[in-house]
């Protein structure tokens, strides 16, 4: 099959009568159209069309997506202890596979080809990590899942762990999937706020050892949610390092 829009991107310009050739899911071939191709039964013609590579979605939470309408009228603080920690405290792991694959079929639909979960229902384990996985197998997507590491006291029981056991449960999630192309883990001590210095410092070390980037959401000037201050981060020697925008 080949594609032929009006624009495609290439080397970062969109260039004109270009053919886009594809087999098994894979882009096989790009050259200059000719009139015979073009007018091939096997042409998708796209007029008015641009061609480009699949964006990325670079930081979501895709239980969220059920969420969407609740609390529009709230602050943050105020839509986070009144629709966030109630209503994901319940959500069963059907729900969060719904709602995942509801998230990544909407974002395929618009070109979002790779998707950064930033994911934190663990109920102490990884099976509702493997649910989120499960959903993007089987929508398509290319999924990062960023295996949030959480221990603020503040927040519901079913995000919480010790740094240790969280530590190990990351690893083993690392490990299970080290052979997929279309999943990567990453470790992802929540942030200044919501994890620990000892998580912190624990999913640091799981990302040294598997050679793997470290997730953390970066706060804005927030003051703290509770009572309290911020807890102190510790200095570490980062070789590589991802944040993400709070939420």
């Amino acid at each position: 099959m080949r594609l032929a829009a009006e624009l495609t991107l290439v080397g970062g310009r969109f260039e004109p009568e270009l053919g886009v050739g594809i087999a098994d899911g894979r882009v096989t071939e790009l050259a200059p159209l000719v009139a015979a191709a073009g007018a091939a039964p096997e042409t998708l013609l796209l007029p008015g069309k641009a061609l480009l590579p699949g964006t990325v979605n670079a930081h979501c939470h895709s239980f969220q997506s059920l969420l969407r309408g609740l609390g529009d009228d709230l602050d943050f603080i105020g839509w986070r202890d009144r629709v966030l920690y109630p209503y994901s405290s319940r959500l069963d792991r059907e729900g969060i596979y719904l709602g995942a694959a509801f998230a990544f079929t909407e974002m395929l639909l618009h070109g979002a080809t790779t998707c950064v979960d930033f994911f934190y229902l663990q109920d102490e384990g990884n099976e509702n990590a493997q649910a989120v996985i499960q959903a993007a197998r089987d929508t398509g997507i290319r999924l990062v899942l960023a295996r949030a590491m959480y221990d603020w006291d503040g927040a519901p029981r079913r995000y919480r762990e010790e740094p240790r056991v969280a530590a190990q449960r990351v690893s083993e999630l690392i490990r299970a999937h080290a052979s997929d192309p279309m999943i990567t883990i990453q470790p992802a001590p929540h942030s200044p706020h919501g994890a620990s210095a000892a998580m912190i410092r624990a999913g640091w070390e799981v990302a040294e050892a598997h050679d793997t980037a470290f997730t953390i959401a970066s706060p804005p000037a927030l003051k703290p949610a509770r009572p309290g201050t911020f807890p102190a981060v510790p200095q570490l020697p980062f070789r590589s390092a991802a944040t993400q925008p709070w939420n």
